[in-house]
């Protein structure tokens, strides 16, 4: 008994803290709805992604897992702006937001940046739903110029990791994580003055505390976000500050989860209507690109699509590119009287089964000793068949009389039905039967000839 309670309970922590399989982003859409999806969207160039990533690239990793996750949900983004607005971050935890959007609501900074820009943020949000791995790819490249520019460097606030040519970037700080403020252009252009990286075009701002809603972080060699939840196989990476904040945390079951371990994102967001033009007027890195062009190519793809969409529809009806509109016309009317056509010939067959059914011959298989063949017509409700019982020994003469009548009648039966089936021959009256016609009757007929 106590080895089982042993078992349940090792198996119990195992799925907590259990290290998740290193997935690509999931998506609970049907494939049919993100095939449709992906058809729509155009992938994004490495130069537009570059300028889409870069106010954010030069975020701890951590908080960057979130907000990249979160960034699908634009619509949850900005309701959870509003609410934190007015009610602070009492009871994010009891909201019916993503996982990954009530994280970032812990960090007012990064939850204004991302209501502020929805059109930037849906794209951002589109951008990794489908092109997750160009995404990382685009934010190792941003991180890998503002080091090329003296940049990127560790400091009291931030710790900068670089494993080959990876650059990951953690807290400093056991309990407090800092959210840089920076100008893309001139961080990742050249480099600016000042050796505490306080300045106009740089700041940390104030701290944020370190949570357990950090359950997501990059995984660099796979190319995407991941569920951590807090595990200890994974301290090791990033210089292990989830070791150093693991005793100062408060392990929530809301977001360190068994649920959360597979990271979905929202592809929804897709359909969700984008100002490129806005998005251009952010600041960029590349400014002689623009998602303006994106316009156009996503319209470009719109018809494509509904072009697919109609040759699909014709190939079902049997329509072909050449046919005009009575062609078409034809060939549906054509299709709908075929179908009616099958439809009664099918109900003409059911009544036919029907009344052949109703004619054969009723086995009653009641009569124990001697079963008869007895035969019903279905179509007129016939006087019920009495039951035989079998003469028992020492039985009264009411029963044996029942037995005997029970056998006789069957064939009664099946005289009555054959003389309802026989034709009815109508004879004419035979001579002898015909009456000679009265003195009133050959006068009434001999008036009616003189008439006429």
């Amino acid at each position: 008994m106590i080895r089982a309670f042993l078992g349940a309970a090792a198996a119990l922590l195992a799925g907590l803290f259990a290290g998740p399989s290193v997935l690509p982003a999931q998506d609970p859409l049907p494939a049919r709805d993100l095939e449709v999806s992906e058809r729509v969207l155009q992938r994004y160039s490495a130069e537009q992604l570059d300028n889409l990533v870069s106010p954010v690239a030069l975020y701890p990793d951590a908080l960057l897992a979130q907000v990249l996750i979160a960034s699908t949900f634009p619509d949850q983004v900005e309701e959870a702006a509003r609410w934190v607005r007015t009610n602070g971050t009492a009871d994010i935890d009891d909201m019916g937001w993503d996982v990954s959007v009530k994280a970032v609501a812990h960090y007012l900074s990064a939850l204004n940046m991302l209501a502020d820009k929805p059109d930037w943020m849906a794209t951002l949000g589109r951008a990794y739903a489908f092109q997750s791995s160009d995404v990382m790819d685009a934010v190792q490249r941003m991180r890998a110029l503002a080091d090329e520019h003296g940049n990127l460097v560790s400091t009291e606030q931030q710790q900068v990791v670089r494993e080959g040519d990876q650059y990951i970037i953690v807290p400093a700080q056991p309990q407090i994580i800092y959210v840089p403020v920076y100008d893309p252009y001139v961080v990742f252009a050249r480099p600016f003055w000042g050796t505490s990286f306080s300045s106009r075009y740089w700041s940390f701002g104030v701290g944020f505390p370190i949570g357990s809603w950090l359950i997501y972080d990059l995984d660099w060699r796979m190319r995407s976000v991941y569920y951590n939840g807090w595990n200890r196989s994974y301290w090791g990476w990033g210089g292990g500050w989830r070791a150093r904040s693991y005793p100062f945390i408060h392990v929530s079951h809301v977001y360190v989860n068994p649920r959360h371990r597979n990271v979905y994102v929202n592809r929804r967001v897709n359909e969700r209507p984008i100002d490129y033009g806005r998005v251009d007027r952010e600041a960029r890195v590349h400014r002689d690109v623009y998602f303006a062009q994106q316009a156009m190519a996503d319209r470009t793809a719109r018809e494509a699509r509904s072009r697919d969409v109609t040759r699909a529809v014709a190939r079902v009806s049997g329509q072909t590119s050449s046919e005009g509109p009575a062609g078409r016309q034809g060939r549906v009317t054509g299709a709908t009287t075929d179908l009616s056509r099958e439809v009664q010939e099918r109900s003409a067959r059911r009544i036919a089964e029907s009344v052949s059914r109703r004619s054969e011959p009723v086995i009653d298989r009641d009569v124990r000793d001697r079963p008869q063949v007895i035969v019903r017509e279905r179509v007129e409700r016939a006087v019920p068949v009495e039951r035989a019982v079998p003469v028992e020994r020492g039985g009264s003469a009411d029963r044996a009389g029942r037995v005997r009548s029970a056998v006789v009648y069957p064939q009664r039966v099946q005289e009555s039905v054959q003389r309802r089936a026989a034709p009815t021959v109508l004879t004419p009256p035979s001579r002898a039967t015909q009456r000679a016609p009265s003195a009133d009757e050959r006068q009434s007929m001999a008036t009616r000839e003189r008439v006429m």
